[in-house]
């Protein structure tokens, strides 16, 4: 947590309008959703799914969610400034159409299974 709120936000859009174009851009048999929820809330669950899908053997995923935990993620539950909402509301203006974009690709992902 902590950082400059406008340079977040666009690392943010970067990356995940880069993840939503390839995976747009691939075959749907070739893709596998992984949610950061999932990896967190359910990290044996995951890992299996994973295995299952890329024909690893048993305990080879998991052993990347060892280290898991939920508590970092917890760190960035924290109130924001006013400044940055509104630098986070003017950024979410601006940026709509790709934000909308990534939900839109998300969306799909999640209803893929």
């Amino acid at each position: 947590p902590g950082g400059d709120i406008q340079f977040l936000a666009e690392y943010w859009l970067e990356s995940n309008l880069a993840v939503a174009k390839h995976f747009r851009a691939i075959e749907r048999n070739r893709t596998l959703c992984v949610r950061h929820e999932d990896v967190i809330q359910k990290p044996h669950e995951t890992a299996k799914n994973i295995e299952r899908s890329l024909g690893l053997s048993r305990g080879q995923a998991g052993a990347v969610f060892k280290d898991s935990d939920s508590a970092l993620t917890k760190q960035w539950d924290f109130n924001l400034k006013m400044s940055e909402e509104l630098i986070l509301a003017e950024f979410s203006e601006t940026h709509s159409e790709a934000i909308n974009f990534i939900n839109e690709v998300a969306a799909q992902c999640s209803h893929a299974g």
